[in-house]
């Protein structure tokens, strides 16, 4: 399943960092990554994070059942299992004001 069409509602965490940008001991205070066509079948499990001036980078990994065929269509029921792996980037290089 590919992730760029199954973004979910969001999530939060807290979590320890180290010296070297790397999270861990990471605590959900919030995570829903259903979307129309998937439902989670599990918890989000932390599978990787780290963070610099830059920007951060969480990957997360999940079980889910999904309609099939994967359309926006609700007659169909969610019935194929499924394994999810979203990677969240945030990239603070960007220029966000337009030249002037």
């Amino acid at each position: 399943m590919d992730s760029d069409k199954q973004c979910g509602r969001g999530f939060a965490f807290s979590a320890e960092m180290g010296p070297d940008g790397t999270f861990s001991n990471i605590r959900w205070d919030y995570a829903s990554l259903g979307s129309h066509e998937c439902y989670p079948a599990s918890e989000p499990v932390f599978r990787s994070g780290s963070a610099s001036s830059s920007g951060f980078r969480v990957v997360l990994l999940d079980s889910t059942v999904c309609r099939w065929p994967p359309v926006l269509d609700s007659r169909y029921p969610p019935v194929r299992p499924t394994d999810r792996t979203f990677t969240v980037v945030i990239d603070l290089r960007r220029n966000t004001v337009p030249p002037q």
